[in-house]
């Protein structure tokens, strides 16, 4: 129980870094192609590790509360 907690602690942690990361981004018009309703996001982790089911948590709780923002996401090797 206190592994899933620290796990869906450090999900949460995540999904607020890369959001105040986008946040960061330019909105200007000329973005090339850049879409307003789309979160791309990628990390290194397997899907099988501590991190990689931290990130798979913290994307589908950020489509459960943003259901208008399709999120692009890619592992990395």
């Amino acid at each position: 129980m206190v592994r899933s907690r620290s796990i869906l602690a450090a999900g949460a942690l995540l999904l607020a870094a890369s959001l105040g990361l986008t946040a960061c981004g330019d909105s200007g018009s000329g973005d090339e192609g850049a879409d307003a309703k789309t979160l791309t996001l990628w990390h290194y982790e397997g899907p099988t590790s501590a991190m990689g089911v931290a990130w798979a948590k913290a994307i589908e709780l950020f489509k459960a509360s943003h259901p208008g923002v399709e999120v692009k996401f890619e592992e990395r090797a």
